[in-house]
């Protein structure tokens, strides 16, 4: 029997890409090339109008929550995000989560934020990976005190806030700094965040990892390294399963042959929609069409997959989003090639291997990855 990925009435949560610009230039980003806007990827955002469309008062009430958060842009860059917000809280939607790095707008628009957000399970994680020192050597064009400026408004308006902390060689001195500054301020939380990008498409290949991700400006000049942190408790483990399993299996294709998946979206009732409009399983399987570059293993599969189904397939621009979850690679065809191969006609995805397989936990947000302190208010 045919297993769906997900029924419409099943979804908790649809994570949204809203927009693909943004304001920063972070090095291990996918938006990011040599310094500059990756030119394979649109400028975007999504309307006002996509929202009243898709966003019915019966799906805002079906779901429990709206989580911005992208692999492309930073939502507090569009121009028209507090109406989409407000918009959505108007068709009773329980829950909004938003992912910023928090450097735009000045303290009325935050303060406005905070009005529209202000039910008891919104909030705004705000990713802040040190202080005016180090923050900016991977928030690239970030301005540490306007952010602790917004942070701060948001927080005396009433906003509940998250302080996120992706942890490196340069950052991990001052991660209990950190915490102290976040409970002092009234975040009502503190994430820290190990993070897996060391490890990219040509690791893979290659089947040799790295520590050290050099960083080229715009006339592909070297100018620095990020480096994984020193300290081993603030290392993904993957890093060192990473040998394993190449030990194991010899290539990483065969560990994706061979890996059982057990989907993370599907377990937490997640579905992705992109910048475009499109309609995807999570927000990892959204984001490689738009990797530079035509060599990526991830791109050149997925470009299959929309080739083998058709361009615009998962579009809920010109379809109804029931009529896309019943489209047969939601509705049987993602599921069942799982078990299948990276040959077969609709493959099992390396992104799904990457990201779900059994022995590599790929996601800064799993459990073995993340340290989670909540303060008390």
């Amino acid at each position: 029997m045919s297993q769906a990925f997900l029924n419409l009435n099943d979804i908790h949560t649809l994570q949204v890409d809203h927009n693909s610009t943004c304001n920063l230039a972070c090095p291990q980003c996918a938006r990011t090339v040599s310094g500059e806007v990756n030119r394979s990827l649109p400028q975007k955002f999504l309307p006002l109008s996509f929202y009243e469309r898709v966003f019915t008062r019966e799906l805002c009430s079906s779901i429990e929550r709206v989580f911005f958060c992208g692999n492309y842009g930073d939502v507090i860059a569009s121009p028209n995000i507090l109406q989409v917000c407000r918009y959505l809280k108007s068709q009773g939607l329980k829950t909004i989560s938003i992912v910023t790095n928090g450097s735009l707008r000045d303290r009325a628009w935050w303060t406005d934020l905070a009005t529209i957000l202000s039910g008891k399970t919104d909030k705004v994680l705000f990713s802040i990976d040190g202080f005016a020192d180090t923050n900016h050597l991977y928030r690239v064009g970030s301005n540490f005190d306007k952010i602790m400026e917004n942070a701060a408004a948001f927080i005396a308006a009433g906003g509940t806030a998250r302080w996120e902390y992706l942890v490196f060689a340069h950052n991990e001195h001052q991660v209990d700094e950190a915490k102290k500054r976040a409970k002092e301020m009234g975040f009502d939380s503190f994430k820290l965040k190990k993070t897996n990008r060391f490890i990219v498409d040509k690791n893979y290949k290659s089947g040799k990892k790295d520590t050290t991700f050099e960083v080229h400006g715009k006339a592909q000049n070297f100018l620095t390294s990020l480096k994984a942190p020193r300290e081993e408790s603030l290392q993904t483990k993957s890093l060192s399963r990473f040998d394993e399993i190449i030990k194991k299996h010899k290539t990483w294709e065969n560990y994706i042959e061979n890996s059982q998946i057990t989907c993370k979206a599907q377990l937490e009732k997640t579905m992705f929609i992109d910048f475009q409009g499109d309609l995807w399983p999570c927000t990892w399987m959204a984001a490689p069409p738009y990797f530079h570059g035509d060599e990526n293993s991830q791109k050149i599969q997925l470009l299959k997959v929309i080739d083998h189904y058709g361009s615009g397939f998962n579009s809920l621009l010109h379809n109804e989003i029931t009529e896309v979850i019943a489209h047969p690679w939601f509705a049987s065809e993602l599921v069942k090639s799982w078990s299948g191969s990276l040959q077969d006609p609709v493959p099992k995805m390396m992104t799904c291997g990457r990201t779900c397989g059994q022995d590599y936990e790929f996601s800064s947000n799993a459990p073995e990855n993340k340290e989670l302190i909540r303060f008390e208010r």
